[in-house]
Formats: C-alpha cells, sequence, structure tokens
C-alpha cells in the first residue's frame, strides 16, 4: 500500500490532533521506519507469517498439542502460590535465586478484550497471553489478576452480583473450552457454568462473544461448536438469567457448515434487545430481554435482501426510537439496515481513493453522535456511512520522535483488537480502545485518546531481546519494533524504562563491536545495524532472494567480539534460488558516516542439501571455542558442520528426528566438538545434544517436557543448559541427567521466548511472549539455613470442606503437621508430596496447615464447617 500522498508534499504543515500535543509539527517518517502498511497487505509476508504460526507448536501423527498444553496449564495451577517472593529453590536445591519481573512498565503490548466497572470505575481486561488485568481510566494502578491460566482471548465479562463482583471468562480443553466459568475472588478460582455443552459434539470451535443486559444480571453468549446432527458446525445463543451460573440454550443456527464469522451479535446502547445476524441464511433475529419479570423472547427469523456474501460485523444503535443497523462484510464493505428487511449498501472503507482491508477490525456505530468507526490495522470515521477519513493520518506518529514522550504515544497505535463504548456512574460516555499498544480511551467521540498502558501494564509480546555488557538491553516485540533500556540499572532488578527505535515486529537482536553497535531484524529480512547502540541513527538492509528464511530470519555473533561482523541466514545475495549463509560485515567512519553494508556468501546451497531439498536454514551457530567451526540447521532438522569457517560442510549422516523444527543451536564455550540444538519437542524430544561436532545426537529426554523450545543457553560453567520454551523455564542439570521446571511463585504462565545468562550480575535473563522481561538470579549455596514462615496458599480443596476430606497438595517432597485452634497436633505426615486429610470426625473450625519444605515453611487455613 502506499504512504498517504499528503505525507510527500514538502512543505505541508498538519496539526496533528492527539492527547497532549501542544504545538504545531511537520510529521516526518521516524527513524526505523517500516512500511507496515505496505506489509499488511503483501502476500509473501503474509505467507511466510502463516508458516511461522504452523511451526510454532508443530507436532506430527495428528498430535492435539493444545490437549497437552492444557494439561501443562492444569499442573502449574497446582504450583501456583506454592513458595513465598524471594529466594526459591530448583533441582532438589542445585539451583537456588529469586525471580524479578523487569518489564518494561511503559511499554504495553497487545490486549484483547475489556470490560469496564462503573461502580469502582475499574477497566477489566485479558491479554494475549490469555492473562487477566485490572486497571484504572487513570492510567495507573494496573495489576495481573491471574497469570496462571490462559484465558481465551474471545469472549470475557465483569458483571456485579448483589454487589459482589464477578469475572465471566472460558478456559480448558474438549467441551469445556467453550464453557464459561464464573469468579468471585478477582479471578482466584473458577466455577464451571451448568446447563451448557451437553450438545457439543467436541472440542472444537471457539467463543464469540459475551454481552449482557443493562441490569448485569442476565448474560447472553454467542459461540461457534460441533454439532452430531446434523454433521457439522454450528453457531448458537446461550442465555443465563443467575449471573452465568446456568444456560440456556436460545437460538442454534445449526445447518452443518457456519463459519465462526458468518454470524455476529450486537446490543444497542441503553437497548435490552440482542440481535443476531445470520449472512449464511441472510435471516435477522431479535432477542428481547423484560428486567421486571427477566423473560426472554425470540423473534421468528426475518429474511433479509441486500446484504452481501462474507465474514459480518454487527453493530447498532437506535434512531428516532428506531433500530439502525449496520454491517461491515469481508474485508471493507459497509451496508445499513433502517426499515424492513432490505440492507442498503453504504460504502466500502476508502481513504484518499484507496479501499482499505481491514485484516483485523472492529466495527461500531457511536450511540451519541451515530458516526461509524472500523479499524484494523489503522482506524478509521465516518459521519455520513459513505465517506472516510483515517481518524490517525499519520499512524506513526507513536514512534516520531518530534514529539515529546508521554505525548506521542498518545497516538493511537496500529492493529485494533477491541473497541468498547461505556458509560461512568455519572453518565459520562468514553470509549476503550485495544490494540497492539495496550489500552486507549477517548472522551471526545474518538478525536483524540490516552493511553492508559505506560505504567505497570507488562504486557510486551517479546520474540527476542538482548543484553550489552554495559547493562543496556535490546527489546524485539510484536508491532512495537524494536525497543532500547539505556540505563545500567541491571544491579538493583527493578523494572525498566524503554525506548522504542524502531516499528514493526522486532524478531531478533545482538550487539557486536565489542557490544558498542548492534545488529537486528525486523520481520521476513529486514536488517538493521546501528553503529552506536546508544544513539538512534539506523541502516537497513534486506535480505535478498526467493527462499529467505521467512517471518524470522536467523543471525549470529560472530565469534570475534570485536569484529564488526555477524552471520545471517539468506536467501541468496545473488538472487533467485537457495538459502545460503552470509557474513554481514560493516564499516562506518566517526559515529557512523560514510557506512557500508558489506555481505559475502558461502558458496552453499543449505536448501539444495537439505533433506527434502527444499527447507532453509532456521537455525545457526558459531564457536568461540574455534572460529572455524560454524553448525547450520534447516527446517526439516538436517544439521551441517563447517570446520573452516564456512568454506565447506559435512551433512550430519545421523537424522535428527523429523519432528524436531529447530529454533536454536548452543555450542560449549570451551569445547567446539559439544553442541546443543533445540526446537519443536512435541512428537519427540525437543533438545538434542552432540558430543562430536554434529556427528550424532543424543536426546537430553530425562523428565523432559513437550514443548517448544525456542532458545538455549549454556551456564558459564557448562553445569546447567537453560532453556525457554513455550511452558516456561526450564534448565536440564548435567550432574542429575535431567530436566527441571524453573517458574516460581511470581513467574507468569506463558510463551518463554529467549534467554541469555548474564555473567556480571549471575542471572538468567528470560524474554516472554505478553509478559516482558524476566530476571532470575542466581544465588550459589542452599537459600538459607532457617526456617522462614509465610502466610501462602498450597493447593488445598474443598476448602470449606463439603465431602468429609480435603486434598493437599504441594510441587515436591515436604513434612505436613495440622493443629486446631488450641493448639493440639491433629496429623502429622513426613516426606509426602499430597494426601487426602480425612476430617469426618473432626470438630467445626479454623485448622493450621504448616508443610515444610527445602528449610520453608508454608501455613494455610483450613476451615472445617
Amino acid at each position: 500500500m502506499k504512504i498517504h500522498s499528503k505525507i510527500i508534499v514538502l512543505g505541508l504543515i498538519v496539526l496533528l490532533f492527539a492527547c497532549n500535543q501542544q504545538k504545531e509539527h511537520l510529521p516526518v517518517k521516524p527513524e526505523g521506519f517500516f512500511d507496515y502498511e505496505a506489509f499488511e497487505y503483501n502476500a509473501d509476508a503474509k505467507k511466510h507469517k502463516h508458516r511461522y504460526k504452523e511451526q510454532l507448536y508443530y507436532a506430527e501423527d495428528s498430535l492435539d498439542v493444545d490437549s497437552i498444553r492444557l494439561l501443562h496449564m492444569n499442573e502449574r495451577m497446582k504450583w501456583s502460590n506454592r513458595l513465598a517472593k524471594g529466594y526459591e529453590q530448583f533441582a532438589n536445591g542445585k539451583i537456588n535465586g529469586e525471580w524479578f519481573e523487569r518489564g518494561p512498565f511503559n511499554e504495553a503490548g497487545d490486549m484483547r478484550e475489556v470490560d469496564y466497572d462503573p461502580i469502582v470505575d475499574s477497566l477489566y481486561c485479558i491479554s494475549t497471553a490469555g492473562h487477566i488485568w485490572k486497571g484504572s481510566l487513570s492510567g495507573s494502578k494496573w495489576r495481573v489478576l491471574n497469570d496462571k491460566i490462559r484465558f481465551s482471548t474471545d469472549a470475557f465479562a465483569h458483571i456485579t452480583k448483589n454487589g459482589q463482583d464477578r469475572l465471566i471468562a472460558i478456559y480448558g480443553g474438549g467441551k469445556e473450552n467453550k464453557i464459561p466459568r464464573y469468579s468471585d475472588d478477582m479471578g482466584q478460582t473458577w466455577n464451571l457454568a451448568q446447563g451448557i455443552g451437553d450438545g457439543f459434539y467436541d472440542g472444537w470451535g471457539r467463543p464469540k462473544k459475551i454481552l449482557e443486559t443493562n441490569d448485569g444480571r442476565t448474560l447472553f453468549y454467542l459461540v461457534q461448536t460441533w454439532k452430531g446432527n446434523p454433521w457439522g458446525s454450528a453457531i448458537e445463543v446461550y442465555s443465563s438469567k443467575d449471573w452465568g451460573e446456568n444456560y440456556n440454550l436460545v437460538l442454534s443456527l445449526n445447518g452443518g457448515g457456519y463459519d465462526i464469522n458468518d454470524v455476529d451479535m450486537c446490543k444497542p446502547d441503553n437497548a435490552d434487545v440482542f440481535y443476531v445476524m445470520d449472512n449464511d441464511e441472510k435471516n435477522l433475529y431479535a432477542i428481547s430481554y423484560d428486567p421486571n419479570d427477566q423473560t426472554i423472547s425470540l423473534s421468528t427469523p426475518q429474511l433479509t435482501t441486500g446484504l452481501g456474501d462474507g465474514q459480518i460485523k454487527l453493530t447498532g444503535t437506535y434512531l428516532n426510537n428506531t433500530a439502525s443497523l449496520f454491517a461491515l462484510i469481508g474485508k471493507n464493505t459497509v451496508y445499513k439496515l433502517s426499515n424492513g428487511n432490505n440492507w442498503q449498501y453504504r460504502s466500502q472503507v476508502s481513504v484518499d481513493g484507496e479501499v482499505q482491508n481491514l485484516f483485523r477490525n472492529v466495527f461500531e456505530v457511536n450511540p451519541i453522535n451515530y458516526d461509524l468507526y472500523v479499524g484494523g490495522f489503522q482506524f478509521y470515521k465516518s459521519t455520513d456511512e459513505v465517506n472516510w477519513t483515517a481518524q490517525y493520518d499519520y499512524w506513526w506518529t507513536y514512534y516520531d520522535k518530534g514529539f515529546d514522550l508521554p505525548a506521542r504515544k498518545h497516538n493511537m497505535h496500529v492493529d485494533m483488537m477491541d473497541m468498547q463504548f461505556f458509560r461512568k456512574a455519572d453518565n459520562t460516555p468514553f470509549y476503550i480502545v485495544l490494540n497492539h499498544a495496550g489500552v486507549y480511551v477517548s472522551y471526545d467521540n474518538m478525536e483524540s485518546t490516552i493511553n492508559l498502558g505506560l505504567e505497570q501494564l507488562n504486557v510486551t509480546t517479546l520474540y527476542d531481546h538482548a543484553t550489552a555488557n554495559d547493562g543496556t538491553i535490546f527489546f524485539g516485540a510484536q508491532d512495537k519494533g524494536t525497543f532500547r533500556n539505556s540505563a545500567n540499572n541491571n544491579a538493583d532488578f527493578k523494572q525498566v524504562e524503554s525506548e522504542n527505535m524502531t516499528t514493526g515486529d522486532g524478531m531478533r537482536e545482538l550487539f557486536f563491536n565489542n557490544d558498542n553497535s548492534w545488529f537486528g531484524f525486523l520481520q521476513n529480512g529486514s536488517m538493521l545495524c546501528m553503529p552506536d547502540k546508544n544513539a538512534t541513527q539506523q541502516k537497513w538492509w534486506q535480505v535478498p532472494g526467493d527462499h529467505i528464511p521467512g517471518w524470522i530470519n536467523p543471525i549470529e555473533n560472530h565469534p570475534d567480539p570485536n569484529a564488526k561482523k555477524c552471520y545471517v541466514a539468506g536467501g541468496n545475495l545473488d538472487g533467485g534460488s537457495g538459502s545460503y549463509l552470509i557474513e554481514m560485515e560493516v564499516s562506518w567512519t566517526g559515529n557512523g558516516n560514510n557506512f557500508q553494508w558489506n555481505p559475502t556468501q558461502f558458496n552453499y546451497d543449505f536448501r539444495a542439501n537439505s533433506r527434502n531439498g527444499e527447507s532453509v536454514i532456521k537455525a545457526l551457530s558459531a564457536s568461540t571455542a574455534d572460529y572455524n567451526r560454524l553448525y547450520v540447521a534447516t527446517h526439516d532438522a538436517s544439521f551441517f558442520t563447517s570446520y573452516d569457517g564456512g568454506n565447506n560442510w559435512t551433512k550430519n549422516t545421523t537424522s535428527l528426528p523429523s519432528s524436531l523444527i529447530p529454533w536454536d543451536i548452543a555450542v560449549g564455550k570451551n569445547d567446539a566438538n559439544k553442541v546443543f540444538i533445540c526446537g519443536t519437542g512435541w512428537s519427540d524430544n525437543g533438545v538434542w545434544m552432540s558430543a562430536n561436532g554434529g556427528g550424532s545426537f543424543e536426546a537430553l529426554s530425562s523428565n523432559a517436557i513437550q514443548a517448544t523450545y525456542f532458545d538455549i543457553v549454556l551456564s558459564p560453567d557448562e553445569s546447567v543448559l537453560y532453556a525457554a520454551t513455550s511452558e516456561g523455564p526450564y534448565a536440564y542439570v548435567f550432574e542429575d541427567n535431567t530436566w527441571y521446571y524453573l517458574g516460581g511463585n511470581e513467574t507468569p504462565l506463558v510463551d518463554f521466548r529467549s534467554v541469555e545468562f548474564i555473567e556480571s550480575i549471575n542471572t538468567i535473563r528470560y524474554g516472554t511472549y505478553g509478559r516482558g522481561v524476566w530476571d532470575f538470579q542466581l544465588q550459589n549455596g542452599p537459600v538459607t539455613t532457617t526456617t522462614q514462615v509465610v502466610e501462602l496458599k498450597v493447593q488445598l480443596y474443598p476448602n470449606p470442606i463439603t465431602d468429609g476430606q480435603v486434598h493437599f497438595s504441594a510441587p515436591s517432597l515436604g513434612d505436613l503437621k495440622v493443629y486446631n485452634l488450641n493448639g493440639k497436633l491433629m496429623l502429622e505426615k513426613m516426606n509426602i508430596q499430597m494426601i487426602d486429610i480425612p476430617i469426618d470426625k473432626w470438630a467445626s473450625g479454623i485448622y493450621t496447615i504448616e508443610f515444610v519444605q527445602n528449610n520453608q515453611k508454608i501455613v494455610e487455613k483450613l476451615i472445617v464447617p
């Protein structure tokens, strides 16, 4: 897509309307500008991203990865709140330390669902990682309510039952992945709703949305599922009249072939009528709710005409006491239904004569002034349903350093994920918009916005991170490009503040030139260099060729830390076919003048020599013990070794499993023959070791979790291999020849995507996709020699008791004692991990459970009714 012509007209001064901006300013493309608009509509780019998502959790033999991940999640839920915040022990005391959340605290990320409580003026949101957050309209006081569960990001609500907060959300497997749950303790424990799911054939399908009546008591739930009769997909609407505890079927569209986007449901503001448009059969339904007696009535289907085919987004309002409905069909076409049953074509969403394709979209009608809003990559407004304007003409002003912080970050960011209209308790109207920069609020009908995600909404979705020897951190994130923390605050482990350096998707980061300079990659082979990592000057280069690695381009440090070079996965410098290894050397004078890219290409086509003859480079590494030793792995797990700096290559004759899509290669610091490769480990092991330079491999299989192993790093003494996986942080202890989970009390359940060992502070630093950066500071020796008493929950249920016994479980072996209020010892069990405690003969009252493990005492209260 071309840039709007008004951007490039010389001398045009534009007043940018955005919150807190106080001056006229000529918008200029920021340094590091990535033409995101062109990328959004590029077919090859979309193909690369689609392939990346297919490979992310790849498994052979039709293995149900979602079910495996659910089992992992359920196991982690048992471990939640298992230890005190502070020092913790892992690996039977061989790995000790403390977890710290590092942020960045001023750079939010992708948010998906939002609801609002006017009584306490609070927002409730779900992030792309599936975590529930609570915040305020002031943009402060964000806190995560539950990050030990991956909730559905498609349906969520906050309601009030008899003055008590209740959250409605969905998680689970099989049929439960579509059954709402409710929580009355701010998301800590959840109850599965009843009356729904019996007619679901299996776990196929997903939630669509949850809407609530004005009194907050009755919910309407739109869901896609699979039905056995007739065999095929269906769209259904359920209602709950008791704040989400029990549901009844209201409407079943069961023609055997419904896509989830064939049907949508909307509720006009201040009305208790819910409209459902079936764009497959062209039928419109109205579901009316009477708050006086809680009766629900469903209209007969109204066959409509004139509406185009395709996926539908529905919105509506009342004009002159008559419902007006609007439909967004496909990527960009708007229709209106005011009277009768004939939809009228109104317009295609176009700006400056160019039609906008809304791949991700929100669609809303303003109930105050009846403007229409659509949002996808950008955000557009129409005051007459026909003509459209870009509400934020220059989407990249979020990154434009011509404005001071935080003013420019109040500009809307790209990729709208949700948009909701709310009213405060005093009836003040406002909009909340969720996008890839977090949460925005508008009080003036979207004329301006305020970014509420600039303080403690720690949900950045990182692909990679890197730390220089002076403490500078570069982060690479989805839709936030690359951002930098240049303050050396490693030692205090406080949350860091960062500043955006580029647009796009930040994929790979590394430092070179004795850590004074930086190389990075955005998506699809866009390479950057900053000669001075602390400055802003950036240089760009695009990997050429027909077979570039794709969405993420592997890059590796040159083993000489003083060199101005690195290794890059091609591509082909000559263009055309092939996947070659490139040595990229750069040169400049002064602070970056006369900059030159000087790539050279090794004459070996890894694609042609891969097992299947068509796999591109997926991982690479270089040895610091032997500068001539290089390693490369292709997508099909073909493994290659060079002993002479890349001039000649030996192909591994002992095959790694075909299910292993490589993600990273690590090499021993002092032994170039010690090589590790990691990748997708769902159908087979995810990490393999070679002691002979890749000639043969053996799996590090003991206690290995099924996961995608994204990144690995050896400890300085090479006694431990640390891994960032889709199921959290792990460590392989060579003394035990086994894997251990490193997740602590504070760490979230989220994809851990990158890991590095920072020797200067004896810390393993992890990057996550959805919760930013986390540090695990190691402590040598045992955590403590004295018992720590901490009021902290373990797994104890049901509590209060309902069936004469209570189940107790802990993450590892320990000693259990139970006392009554008088201090009498009621039960003592040594060296146990879980037990069913019989209490049917105990008197009613409160009992104290003490569980001691690894020199730490966990104390919990047990209520016997």
